[in-house]
């Protein structure tokens, strides 16, 4: 206690009811004294001082004879302090505490209690009780605890890792963001010296343990050694940043700052330490560093010069393509980085805008840099290259722009249009060359299909002079060679346009070898020469590809080792060279004993038009496109032909194509000869506006023993099937008033309105001299069932016919069975008497 205790017997004898005078200095003390002081007995106040009045809040004279439990706030306090200190006192031991009192106005008093009991020759006197009051101390105090507390829960609940160290490096705080940070408890570090233990593998101090130290910034960055970055901050503060590859497996990137702490008097009392993990932004700097030397070898490696500014309009990026495109020297850059306006003004005194009023070129020039929206333009320079330009405004500010010299490409751009256009004509005159050739087809074809159609009726003719007959076979033949030129010239211009395409069926290889060699076996044998077809074992029979088109090319290269060879012998044969589980390459292979070729011929010997010299087609005749139309249409199936020859030796043609593997077609009608009876008998219609062309069908259908009417147009057959049934219509594709598309659409649709067809789903078939693959197409597309081609072969038509009645009986309509006999063909004098009608 600050204040003495009086002497026990200076409190008056035992009865304590009378007041003594004791000792005057004594008296003064215990009246002056700086604590409250007061002298129980019997739990009597017998004296008090006057600043135990004071603190009470009354008069010494009102607390004289009163019980100390005037100072509790209840019986119970007094009560709990009377046995906490009765044990101690009887003992004659002092009893020392802090205890809540109340005041007489009832606010609370805190005092700091000393009571001890006085005796005198063994007797107990009493009990003299000193009294401090604590109020604002015990106040300060609670608001002390009050602040840790609060610093305390800041602490632990700050997301950011902290630790706070006293003077001896002793950790007094450790919360929960670094316990996840170092996976070390705060129970396991709060009151150790090791916390070092949580960063570092050997035994170092952390930053607070440096402040702490009185260390310098020039001692703290060597301490780190350069691992990290280190400054100073306000009042002894200081922040680092460092890689810690003891934290967590990989090692983790930290910023750290550690500030002392100091006393109400300014005394060090330790230092506290924050951390936060910035990983993550350390490995996104890095990726952005990355990126930026990406961006900046990009841009130093584009085609064209690109410049970057700011916002300020500042230039922040120039590469070395826009400098040299620019002729830019260093003297622009001389003073750092210059403006927009200095690179546009140091251009417009070298005259890159061209040449005129300064101030208004440039001007005209710094529009376009202060224009915010993307720009994309051309601009010529004065030595007459062209730059495209793009400019695009930057999210930041600022913008790029990029230009590349596009002299060459605008070069070239000409050019390609020149180009186009000449392409574009070539391909208008290639389409109107097609429309000739299919009006030609048509317009040549039609005659000839009626030459060649009157031509053979009149070799049936059994009553014809041999003379005759050797006269119009001449006739035959020749009108058959020019049927095959115009087929050759169709299949040329069909290819050249592109519009030649290959068919994709099932067929059988060794039907198709017989079919097409062996009537050139008998022509062989009339000349005198053998002909040899050889068929390798294993050759597979069924494959799939476009058997018209590999028949014809076969047929032509026999055809020719045929008519090219006088003496010896024409061999073709046919091997399997490859063969997977879906396709096979086949080779053939013709070989004769001719003339051979020389070896300059060769070279131009699949060109069109070309033949060996010209004296080959004095004496054989031929239009030269035969081979050529061979090697297109073997490239077309993705093979190759090759010819070997020695002149005066032969030739050697081989062929290889790689076809799929096919299956055998589910029904392969036998061929139709032309005197084979059908079982029925048809109602035919031919819709014909050549008068020759209705006399040949009428003439071939007849002979069949079929009924047919005939149609001079579209319109007239609409107008014949609203009035019969008919079992076939015979539809030629070009005719006056109404084409046959058009009158096929309309039978389709069941007729015209108020006369309707009788039968809409009749058998159509085409009737073309157009060899045409569009129209063709066009014709199936109008609804049209199937097209024989002009002249038409019996064969054909035989083949048509069987299937219109294949069609009619599995529709359940009855036929009229056909009668045993047909009709007869035509006598000698009513074909002159025809032709003379048409001559």
């Amino acid at each position: 206690m600050a204040a003495s205790v009086p002497p026990a017997d200076s409190f008056g004898p035992p009865n304590g009811i009378e007041r003594r005078r004791a000792d005057p200095e004594l008296s003064a003390i215990f009246d002056n004294a700086s604590v409250g002081i007061l002298f129980t007995r019997n739990r009597v106040i017998q004296r008090c001082n006057q600043r135990l009045a004071e603190i009470y809040g009354t008069e010494v004279e009102s607390l004289i004879g009163q019980s100390p439990g005037i100072f509790h706030a209840d019986e119970g306090s007094f009560r709990r302090l009377t046995e906490r200190a009765r044990p101690l006192l009887t003992e004659g031991k002092p009893f020392d505490a802090d205890w809540e009192f109340r005041r007489i106005d009832g606010s609370p008093l805190w005092c700091h209690v000393y009571g001890r009991t006085v005796s005198k020759s063994g007797d107990d006197l009493g009990t003299v009780w000193v009294i401090e009051d604590i109020t604002q101390v015990r106040r300060a105090r609670e608001e002390l605890a009050q602040r840790e507390k609060l610093l305390s829960q800041i602490i632990q609940g700050s997301l950011i890792s902290t630790f706070v160290i006293d003077r001896d490096h002793r950790v007094t705080h450790w919360n929960r963001a670094l316990e996840s940070l170092s996976g070390i408890a705060a129970a396991e570090m709060v009151g150790t010296t090791d916390h070092w233990r949580a960063f570092y593998r050997t035994q170092r101090p952390c930053l607070a343990d440096l402040v702490v130290a009185g260390a310098s910034l020039d001692a703290i960055a060597a301490h780190y050694g350069g691992a990290g970055r280190t400054s100073t901050l306000l009042d002894g503060a200081y922040e680092a940043e460092m890689f810690f590859p003891d934290i967590k497996p990989n090692g983790r990137w930290l910023f750290f700052t550690a500030a002392p702490l100091h006393n109400e008097n300014g005394e060090l009392i330790g230092a506290i330490e924050t951390m936060q993990d910035i990983s993550e932004r350390k490995v996104a700097e890095l990726a952005m560093q990355q990126q930026n030397a990406t961006l900046t070898t990009i841009v130093e490696n584009l085609p064209g010069g690109v410049i970057v500014s700011d916002r300020d309009l500042r230039i922040i990026a120039c590469n070395d393509a826009y400098r040299r495109m620019m002729n830019i020297d260093d003297s622009l850059f001389a003073n750092g980085a210059p403006s927009a306006e200095d690179v546009v003004r140091y251009l417009t005194e070298r005259g890159e805008f061209g040449f005129g009023e300064p101030d208004r070129i440039f001007e005209a020039a710094m529009q376009r840099v202060h224009h915010r929206e993307p720009q994309h333009y051309e601009r010529m320079r004065p030595n007459g290259s062209v730059l495209e330009i793009r400019s695009s405004p930057l999210p930041q500010g600022g913008y790029i722009l990029n230009m590349v010299d596009v002299t060459e490409r605008k070069r070239h751009e000409t050019e390609l249009r020149t180009t186009l256009a000449a392409k574009e004509a070539a391909e208008l005159a290639s389409h109107a060359k097609s429309d000739f050739l299919a009006v030609m087809s048509h317009e040549i074809r039609t005659p000839l299909a009626g030459v060649i159609g009157m031509l053979k009726f009149a070799l049936e003719d059994g009553s014809l002079r041999i003379r005759t007959r050797e006269q119009v076979q001449v006739g035959l033949d020749n009108a058959q060679s020019l049927l095959n030129i115009l087929n050759d010239i169709l299949d040329v211009s069909k290819i050249e346009a592109g519009k030649l395409t290959l068919e994709a069926i099932d067929f059988d290889l060794h039907a198709l070898l017989r079919e097409a060699l062996d009537p050139l076996a008998e022509l062989a044998a009339a000349k005198g020469i053998a002909a040899k077809i050889e068929i390798a074992p294993g050759l597979p029979h069924f494959l799939r590809g476009d058997p018209t088109r590999l028949r014809q090319v076969l047929t032509n290269l026999a055809g020719n080792a045929v008519k090219f060879t006088e003496r010896g012998t024409v061999r073709v044969t046919a091997g399997l060279a490859r063969e997977t589980a879906d396709t096979a390459d086949i080779e053939f292979v013709v070989t004769d004993t001719g003339p051979g070729i020389a070896p300059e011929t060769l070279v131009r010997l699949f060109r069109k038009f070309e033949q060996a010299d010209l004296s080959t087609t004095r004496r054989y005749g031929g239009t030269g496109l035969g081979l050529a139309i061979c090697k297109q249409l073997v490239e077309l199936m993705r093979g190759s032909i090759t010819v070997d020859s020695v002149p005066g030796a032969g030739s050697v043609f081989r062929v290889r194509v790689s076809l799929p593997k096919g299956a055998a077609p589910s029904r392969q009608p036998a061929a139709a000869g032309k005197r084979t009876r059908h079982t029925h008998r048809l109602r035919v219609l031919c819709a014909e506006d050549v008068q020759t062309n209705q006399i040949i069908i009428r003439m071939m259908l007849t002979d069949l023993g079929h009924d047919v009417d005939i149609a001079e147009n579209g319109q007239l057959a609409v107008e014949a099937c609203a009035r019969t049934r008919y079992d076939l219509v015979l539809m030629d594709g070009r005719m006056p008033e109404m084409d046959g598309a058009t009158a096929t659409r309309l039978i389709r649709a069941g007729g015209p309105q108020g006369t309707p067809v009788l039968d809409p789903e009749v058998m159509i078939v085409a009737l073309t001299a157009n060899a045409s693959e569009e129209d063709r197409a066009r014709y199936l597309a109008c609804g049209m069932d199937a097209f024989l081609a002009k002249p038409v072969d019996e064969a054909a038509l035989h083949l048509q016919l069987s299937r219109a009645i294949e069609r009619q009986l599995q529709r359940g309509i009855e036929l009229p069975l056909m009668p045993a006999r047909g009709a007869g063909r035509p006598s000698t004098a009513e074909l002159d008497e025809m032709f003379e009608v048409f001559t």
